[in-house]
């Protein structure tokens, strides 16, 4: 079989490397002990986890803390810097980190601090924190990960970027010789090579700012995007290395990877390459969901509230609902933006009823557009209810509200031929706009533009990447596990948005699209998916979509399992979406399948007082079906893995006593 130029993905840290020796773990239980008289709030820690790669705690409960003042910020750092510095290894440098001045909160009350560790103002890569606070302002725990760093590590760079930049190409135009066979996108479709002329890119600075981190925006060159790139200090274990990481969007949008090229010496190591996940009336006429299950029909937009599921809850926001989808006569707007592949709009139709858009064909390409713009709406003002508003850091040309960011409503682009990835989605920081690209596929010559599952599951890439570990983390979603469910939260949602206002619950994904019953994963995410936690890293359970098959499955339990305690489907996918959503901002950045998990169950118990019985039999209930269902695929209390890894992996079947 011949070998197909692809880039090779490089991660040169060591996973296995094991800081958690029993001695470490002795010492660290006589600290959790001693600590409290030295806290800034008073209290006592219980550490639940540790980084066996670290040897740093990676969940620690704060005990007996006290309702506080709202400086969460503030009272977040202040109890990082000194409990961190009590825990780490003797003879290091105590850790210190830059904190996200957003607050994020949930519905229930809950809220989250975001930081990440850096060193003399140089970012500590992959080294992220969250704070949680309960709805009493109480201060509840800690997740994320931190490592020690020796007192003079130099992060001075013996290489700049320039000459980082250059070998970084080199890398990306070389052929990966292991890569026995072409890779394929989540639909099958061979991914097409690329060609990168190392000679061709000359790299240019233009822009740059007066930070420790030395960040520079290089120009795109033969590159589709400019290029950002700052200095990292990467924890290899035990080795810590500077580099400086860049981000290359490739030619076309063929993907995009990010690269940290070693910068402690002159050999322009590459100590990292992944590919980033790519991820007055109005009327329209629309497919609802796909042209197999529905024959289009004629809407007025925007939807009204009761058209959403979630309308019994309450809107979150000040702003009134729903807002307009079209500003002016085409499929532009304040949240959406959908263009040809020439990058035009569709243009409605001026009526005495107001503006129509009704695309003369089913099948042609106006009609991927609206359906595409549709979808993406949809999605906007679905989330929005659950609480993705302004001010959490939706997608928005203008904020009424006047808080969060504005100038970045998500802009779409419906190829008309073939796309490499098929379809997918670049999602961007608060401010900037995400950008999804949706195409044809060959074998059926079906548009992804007219399926829900697809655009649904891109839009929700949009959506986790903002959210969990806040505005300022970086790559927040690109360890393993964390890139598994980044396709499990699209899966979820796109499957469950349809089972609810269908009746009937699906549990394949793109089945219209590939015109096959079994979809584009390989196992239905029925009542009988064989797989847990424990499988992950053996077998097909090392590729991002198989990774993100048992975290689907988790979650499609967990909703069938919330349905059958509260015996109401309305209220019982509402309160799933709700605990599912609302823990994504109480998550840390590049979380496991754990630490996911723990954000779900403090949101629950946020919402308790919404969901409970006047004898508590009832949240209790749920809090213990939840567990079950959890446990049920190996993410018991006792369950564990090597941060966000594949390894290290030990699956816990059992339930805890007490709910």
């Amino acid at each position: 079989m011949g070998r197909f130029k692809m880039v090779k993905l490089i991660d040169t840290r060591d996973f296995n490397h094991d800081r958690a020796t029993e001695a470490r773990l002795f010492e660290l239980g006589r600290i959790a002990a001693q600590v409290g008289p030295y806290m800034p709030e008073g209290t006592g820690i219980k550490m639940s986890r540790v980084n066996a790669m670290t040897g740093m705690p990676t969940v620690i409960e704060f005990l007996g803390t006290q309702p506080g003042g709202t400086s969460y910020v503030a009272r977040s750092l202040v109890m990082m810097e000194t409990m961190i510095g009590l825990v780490s290894f003797a003879g290091e440098a105590p850790p210190r980190f830059s904190v996200d001045s957003r607050v994020q909160k949930t519905r229930g009350g809950m809220k989250a601090v975001h930081m990440q560790q850096e060193y003399r103002g140089v970012p500590v890569f992959g080294m992220f924190q969250v704070v949680r606070f309960g709805n009493d302002d109480a201060m509840r725990d800690a997740a994320g990960d931190v490592v020690g760093l020796p007192k003079d590590v130099d992060v001075d760079p013996k290489v700049d970027v320039l000459e980082a930049a250059a070998a970084a190409v080199r890398h990306l135009a070389q052929s990966d010789a292991e890569q026995p066979e072409q890779r394929k996108d989540q639909f099958g479709q061979p991914i097409p090579e690329v060609h990168i002329d190392p000679a061709a890119f000359q790299p240019t600075v233009i822009s740059s700012f007066p930070l420790a981190s030395r960040p520079f925006v290089l120009d795109k060159g033969l590159f589709a995007d400019d290029i950002p790139a700052h200095l990292v200090l990467f924890y290899q274990g035990p080795r810590v290395r500077l580099g400086w990481k860049l981000v290359f969007t490739m030619p076309e949008h063929a993907g995009q990877y990010a690269i940290i090229v070693g910068a402690d010496d002159d050999k322009l190591d590459i100590l990292y390459c992944q590919e980033k996940s790519l991820s007055a009336g109005v009327r329209m006429r629309v497919f609802r969901w796909n042209p197999r299950d529905f024959t289009p029909v004629d809407l007025e937009v925007p939807l009204p509230e009761k058209a959403y599921p979630m309308h019994h809850l309450g809107l979150p926001s000040i702003t009134s609902f729903p807002s307009p989808w079209v500003e002016g006569n085409s499929t532009v707007g304040n949240s959406t933006v959908v263009l040809s592949s020439e990058r035009r709009p569709v243009l409605g139709r001026r009526t005495a009823e107001g503006l129509v858009f009704a695309p003369e064909s089913p099948e042609g390409e106006e009609q991927w557009i609206v359906n595409a713009f549709y979808f993406c709406n949809y999605m906007h003002d679905f989330f929005y209810l659950l609480g993705f508003d302004e001010k959490a850091g939706n997608f928005q040309r203008k904020n009424e509200a006047s808080v969060g960011l504005a100038g970045d409503p998500l802009v779409a682009q419906v190829h008309r031929g073939r796309l490499s990835g098929t379809a997918y989605i670049q999602p961007a920081i608060d401010g900037q706009s995400p950008q999804m690209h949706l195409g044809i596929l060959p074998e059926t010559g079906r548009h992804t533009a007219l399926d829900a599952d697809v655009v649904f599951h891109e839009y929700v890439h949009g959506v986790t990447n903002r959210l969990v570990g806040g505005e300022r983390s970086e790559l927040q979603l690109e360890q393993p596990q964390s890139r598994g469910m980044g396709e499990g939260w699209g899966d979820y949602f796109g499957l469950s948005i349809q089972n609810y206002s269908t009746g009937t619950e699906r549990t394949t994904v793109g089945s219209w699209l590939v015109n096959n019953g079994r979809g584009i994963r390989q196992l239905p995410y029925d009542e009988n998916f064989p797989d847990h936690f424990g499988k992950l890293g053996t077998g097909r359970y090392r590729e991002e979509h198989n990774v993100g098959e048992i975290w689907c499955a988790t979650l499609m339990q967990l909703n069938r399992a919330i349905v059958s305690v509260l015996g109401d489907k309305e209220r019982g996918y509402a309160l799933c979406w709700q605990i599912v959503y609302g823990g994504l901002p109480l998550t840390r950045g590049n979380p496991s399948f754990l630490d996911a998990r723990d954000g779900i169950l403090l949101e629950l118990d946020a919402l308790r007082s919404t969901v409970d019985s006047p004898d508590g039999a009832q949240f209790r209930a749920l809090r213990k079906a939840v567990w079950a269902t959890f446990a049920r695929f190996g993410m018991g209390p006792n369950a564990r893995s090597n941060g966000a890894s594949l390894t290290g992996i030990r699956p816990d079947f059992s339930v805890p006593e007490e709910q």
